[in-house]
């Protein structure tokens, strides 16, 4: 039970820290084109 929200945590906590990564390297993607 604890094992499993545990995983949860984790994955929700790696899925916040992925959004904004993505979002930078979509803006440097963008700046770099122009």
């Amino acid at each position: 039970m604890v094992t499993g929200v545990f995983c949860l945590w984790e994955l929700s906590y790696m899925l916040l820290l992925s959004y904004p990564i993505k979002y930078f390297f979509k803006q440097q993607i963008f700046f770099a084109k122009h």
